[in-house]
Formats: structure tokens, sequence, C-alpha cells
């Protein structure tokens, strides 16, 4: 079954340490000792920092012993209670760091240190010391060599997520070495080192973005935006969809970053004229940049309708009312403007109407929706007045009303507008109904509820009717309660949009681009060609009969970091394959939901696909309760992955 590696390792002895007993220990063979400290020397903590120098070659602190203990009560706490006990411990957690000989104890305290605990991130040059002495004690054989590295690149990944308290360079190169040192374990013949030398290489290169290494940095040493710079556009002055943080009315207004017709289109497998599209896009930037667009569009497009100009033509009476959208000049299209000549660049799309307005005619349309109250303003901007400023980022509001109300009241309880949670534009204004101007900052937010009384919820219906609004400010962006004052005359542009439905995913797609695309930086979406695999699934004509043949086969051959990792150990493998048996033999699966099985656990990604009805929600289910079996026998072969969650997602709600 490949190489292995024999053995099982030694758990944690039991005993008394600091506060409560210790956990037992396991049998097997016994993990091979650090010795004593000979690499780092003399170094110490002095309030919050590090300090190092050669001495004696003994460390600093006031209980060596004290230190030794807490490591061994670290090493029994489970991860989930890990953020609290190392909080309670103080100073200890950093002082312990200060022993080298300790490297392999801490590098599994990390390991499985959850990444929401917020705790001191540890010394960024005792912390490589740690790792490179464990790296070199843990260098014997090739599969100890590059389990060591694992654990190596585990670590490395979960201290990315500290907020570290030296500079980014020092942070840098600390964590450069620990990959490098990890990197010297490796040898290039031995296909599970290529692999991992793969992870490290793409590691460092992450390392390079200067956004991957975060620090508590001092207000002065932030730059100073320039007082000139409108809000939302980019580096060269231009509006770009990716400045809707810190946009401006002028931004909202620009229709070319919002009209369907303009935006790039999503890139389909569609084979034309036989040729399969392998690489659909050029590079991992051209896709996020695709889908990035398309999503700012549909966030605020119902914004940009608010403000721009609509189509006035009538059809059977009743008015077209759409967006009026860029158009190409010479198009056969007249201004609507009485005696305007001018070129149109914005008409609808229904080409039966065929008039438009010019840009002077559109720039003059577009200030009237934001000017004052009046039978040109727009009906979804809202004059009101700021009363008070709730410590959870909640601003409450009164005597909100709309520049242009509707023939019709509003009925309240039915109507979609400053509805929760609508996204809403926040503008400051000079004085009470004042016009917007193009280069006006935009402040987002939700409406929400105001707070229950006497227990019961409160009738924001009641509230809307007679003008009072909560909007909150913290739920879209960084909310900084200084930008208002209690009195303010604002104006709200109701954007109609579902904020839970798209601000969380505009969010993560800033924060993937920050990062490498899953699934081998897009290689497996068939997003594009760099870097392309090969496919690694069952044969046609394929025994299904022998199911041990077929689990094992699928051990030996699967792509996944958990099951290479476990197939190193010889009991550990047989064990997964005896339970993975156990698991077909208790289910019911028909040879296609065996074979899809089987090919889903050989690689990193698999897609099942079938009419309603073949059992694809029940192969959810199975596919899930073995990752369950994997995940246990993972986190006995490497104690660094800590607990990995395992996402199952349904558009269904009765689905797996």
């Amino acid at each position: 079954m490949g190489s292995k590696s024999g053995g099982k390792t030694k758990g944690q002895a039991s005993g008394k340490s600091g506060k409560g007993k210790g956990g037992k220990g396991g049998k097997g063979k016994a993990a091979p000792s650090l010795g004593k400290s000979s690499g780092w020397q003399g170094s110490s903590w002095s309030g919050s920092q590090w300090t190092g120098g050669q001495s004696s070659g003994q460390w600093t602190s006031s209980s060596s012993q004290e230190a030794q203990r807490f490591v061994k009560q670290l090493l029994d706490t489970r991860g989930d209670r890990l953020e609290r006990e190392i909080l309670g411990g103080g100073t200890l957690w950093r002082s312990c760091w200060a022993d080298s000989s300790q490297g392999k104890n801490l590098m599994m305290i990390l390991g499985k240190l959850p990444a929401s605990a917020n705790v001191p991130p540890p010394p960024a040059a005792a912390c490589q010391a740690a790792a490179e002495r464990f790296l070199e004690r843990e260098r014997g054989s090739p599969e100890q060599a590059v389990a060591a590295a694992e654990v190596a690149i585990n670590v490395v990944q979960r201290l990315l997520l500290f907020e570290w308290e030296v500079s980014a360079e020092e942070a840098r190169d600390a964590l450069e070495g620990i990959l490098e040192k990890a990197k010297d374990c490796l040898q290039l013949k031995h296909k599970d080192h290529k692999d991992a030398l793969k992870r490290i290489m793409e590691l460092i290169d992450e390392l390079e973005k200067p956004w991957k290494i975060r620090c508590k940095a001092e207000p002065e040493d932030m730059p100073e935006e320039p007082a000139s710079s409108v809000p939302g556009t980019g580096a060269g002055g231009t509006f770009s969809h990716q400045g809707w943080r810190k946009a401006c009315v002028a931004w909202l207004a620009r229709t070319e970053l919002f009209a369907s017709p303009l935006l790039p289109k999503m890139r389909g497998g569609t084979k034309v004229k036989g040729v399969d599209p392998r690489g659909i896009y050029d590079s991992p930037d051209q896709y996020m940049d695709t889908i990035q667009q398309l999503m700012v569009a549909m966030t605020f497009s119902e914004g940009n309708a608010c403000i721009s100009p609509r189509c006035w033509h009538r059809d059977g009476g009743k008015e077209c009312g759409a967006t009026l959208w860029p158009v190409p000049e010479g198009q056969g299209l007249h201004c609507r403007s009485r005696h305007c000549h001018g070129a149109v660049v914005l008409a609808c799309g229904n080409r039966n109407h065929l008039s438009g307005l010019c840009k002077k005619c559109a720039r003059e349309a577009t200030m009237n929706a934001v000017g004052r109250a009046g039978h040109k303003a727009s009906t979804h901007i809202y004059d009101a007045c700021l009363t008070h400023i709730g410590a959870d980022g909640r601003l409450y509001f009164q005597g909100v009303q709309s520049r242009n109300p509707p023939q019709m009241a509003i009925h309240w309880r039915t109507t979609k507008r400053l509805q929760s949670p609508n996204l809403v534009a926040l503008v400051k204004l000079s004085e009470p109904g004042a016009g917007l101007r193009l280069e006006d900052a935009l402040y987002w937010g939700e409406i929400t509820s105001h707070p229950h009384v006497g227990g019961k919820p409160s009738d924001e219906a009641r509230r809307h009717e007679a003008g009072q609004l909560a909007v909150n400010m913290a739920g879209v962006v960084e909310f900084d309660s200084e930008q208002f004052t209690e009195g303010d005359h604002l104006a709200i542009i109701d954007c109609m949009t579902f904020v839970p439905e798209y601000i969380p995913v505009l969010k993560a797609l800033e924060k993937q681009r920050d990062s490498t695309l899953p699934f081998q930086d897009g290689a497996l979406l068939n997003l594009c060609v760099w870097n392309r695999p090969i496919g690694n699934t069952m044969a046609e004509d394929q025994d299904m009969s022998n199911l041990q043949q077929l689990v094992d086969e699928m051990i030996d051959e699967s792509t996944l970091q958990p099951i290479r990792e476990i197939r190193r150990d010889d009991q550990l493998a047989d064990r997964l394959s005896q339970e993975l048996l156990q698991l077909l033999r208790a289910v019911t699966l028909d040879d296609g939901q065996l074979r899809s099985f089987i090919d889903g656990l050989r690689n990193s990604l698999h897609l099942t696909q079938g009419p309603p009805g073949t059992g694809k929600s029940y192969l959810g289910v199975v596919m899930v309760r073995a990752l369950l079996i994997i995940r246990k026998l993972w986190q006995q072969v490497n104690a660094t992955v800590g607990t990995p969650p395992i996402l199952v997602l349904s558009y269904k709600p009765f689905g797996a």
C-alpha cells in the first residue's frame, strides 16, 4: 500500500500539572527526545518585547519548571479551550518559547490552536528557533522528514493568522526561515516530498505579498490619503469596481459600472467547433476581476438606478421607467430634450424607444435626481436628522421624508422601501435638504430595527410612518462613530439590496483575492491552463464487486492530503481501510454511487451529477461520514492539523 512509516506515536504521560489533571498517555513507540537546548542562547521577554542575547545558554524566566508544566498542560488541553488556558497563563505563553528544546510540543500546540483564537503571537525569532530545532531532530527517515515538513507547513499557515508585534520584515524572515529549513528536509526523488515541496514554495510566494503579514501599526505609521483624492477612484483617478468601500456619489452614478451590456461575461466550458476550451481565463487575476465586477454590479445596481435617468416612453399608457444605459454615439437616436441636438450617450434597452439623452442632458438629469426636494428628485433619496448614535454602531434618525414622495401614500407594512436589511448610503449635508454633490462621500449601512420596548419587538412600520429610522453602520464596512455627530442632517439613498445576500460575498471575494485560489489556484476548476492536473478516476470497466480492492487502491492512489499522510502509517492505513469497508457495508450504494464515492476520495475535486431521485443527496451523507473517519485518523497522524471543519452546503433545506 505504498510507503508507510510504522508504529503509533506515543501520547502524553498522565499526571497533574497546573490546574486539574493531565490526559492519559497512549501506547506505542516513544517519540524521540529533543535533548537540551544548544542553539538558542540567553533570550528573554521584557514587558511585551522579546530581547535576545548571548550569555550562559540559559533563558530568563520566573520559573523554567513552571513554564515546562504550562507546556504540558497546554498539550493536554482540547483545541477549543486553548485560548482560555493561554490567556490565563499570562506571561508563561511567551516565556515558554525561550526553551527551543520544547520545539516539538510547541509546534503541536500551535497546530491545534483554532484559527479564531485571539492570543498573543509567539516571539518571532524564538518561534523560528523552536521550529528549526524540531525539524533538525525529526529529519530521520524519508517518512519522518516529510511528516515534519508538513507539520512546519501547518504551523506557518497558523502563524500567518497572528497580528505580530514586530515588523513585517522580521516576521516574514522568521516564517521564511522555517519553510527553508523544512525544504532542506525533503528529497525530490520521493513523490510525497515533491508534493510537500510544492506546498512550501506556494507558501513562500504567499509571504511575498505585502498584506499577508499583519502587524500592529502605530497611527503615525499609517500613510495619509491625499486630500485631493476622489473616493472610489483607482490609482489613475478613474472609477473602479473595487472602490465601493470608499465610494462617492459620482461612483454610484457611473452607469457603466453597473449596466449589464458593458459588464464582462463569465466564460463557460462550451466546446467551440469541437475544441475543448481548456484554460478559459488567461490568469487568476482575470477571473477574480470578472467575478468581482459582476458582484459589485449586482450589489449596487439598484442604488445606481435610484439616481440615474430613467426611460420616459409610455407603452400602453404605462411609463417604461427602465434605467438608461450607455450607448455608442451615432446609433440614429435623438436627444429627448427640446431643441437639443447633442449625440445620445444614454438610451433605453428597448430598441423601439428611439430617444435618449446626450452627455450634457444626462448630467443635468443626474444632478436633478440628487438635487433638492422636488418633482425631478429621486423618490428613493430621503432627508433625515441624526438624533442618537448607539454604542453598537446603530444610528437613529427622525424626520425621515422622501425628496419626491410617490403620489400614493406609502404602505410601510408591505413596501420594499427602507425595509430591513436594505442597503443604504448616507451622505452628510451642509444644510437641511441640500443637494448632493458628486464628490460627497457615501457611508454604507443597512436598515435595522429599533431596540425592543418592554420585551416586545418594535413596530417598525409605525415608526417609519412617523419618520423614524434605525441604520446599522457596523454590518457593512468599518464604522467610525466620530464621522457623525448628533444633530447632523443627512441624505439617505435606499439601494434596496438585501445586505446578507450580497455584502458577505463581496467581502469574501476581496479576502480570496489576497490569497491563492482554492483547488490548486483554479486549475481544478478549469479556470485556466496554468498548472493543469491530470484526472485520476476509475476505469469504465472496473470490477465493482470487490470492495476491499476498491478501497485499498483508492487509499494508495488518493491525492487528498489527509489520506496521503495517513497511508504513511501502516496501522492507521489499515484502520482507514477497515472503517471505510464497514461504512460501505452498512449503507446501500449502487454501482454508480459506489464509483462516485471512490472517485470522490481519490481526487481533490469531484462532481457527481444525475437526475432527481438518483441518490445524490444520500451519497453526500455517506461522503461526509467517510470524511469524519478520515479526519479522526488524520488528527492521530498529525496533531498540528487541529480540527479541520467539514463544510456542507445545500440549496434545499432537506438536502444532505
